[in-house]
């Protein structure tokens, strides 16, 4: 698994960038992303969390196992259309938190994959 992480201070957001290679058996990417669920900063209550990236499990398929752990994790999966030329949805979106995201998949002609764009909305105090 390669993970990418940081604290983005004037959002209160943590956000965490994944990607899983199609060989890396699915219960040690869980394990792994497990230890860095549980080792991100809470600065307070209202600390929101978005992990995101290339999962390589389409969640447009029944019993998505990652979809099911980031969901008992307390996080919801907001992308609804498919990420790919071949109409898989395979770059998740998970947020946890009180932030409004917006996410638009865009037709690109240089990958396999769409870009998935996301419009993050600063919550209002």
């Amino acid at each position: 698994m390669e993970c990418f992480v940081t604290y983005v201070k004037e959002l209160n957001t943590n956000l965490v960038l994944v990607y899983r290679p199609e060989t890396y058996p699915t219960p040690d990417f869980l394990d792994e992303l497990y230890k860095v669920i549980i080792s991100l900063p809470q600065e307070n209550i209202d600390t929101s969390t978005i992990v995101l990236g290339d999962f390589n499990q389409d969640i447009l398929k029944k019993n998505s196992s990652i979809e099911q752990f980031m969901t008992h994790q307390g996080f919801t999966q907001v992308v609804s259309h498919p990420t790919t030329d071949g109409n898989t949805l395979i770059d998740h979106v998970y947020l946890h938190g009180n932030l409004q995201l917006d996410v638009d998949v865009v037709q690109t002609y240089y990958s396999y994959h769409n870009m998935v764009a996301l419009h993050i909305k600063r919550p209002t105090l």
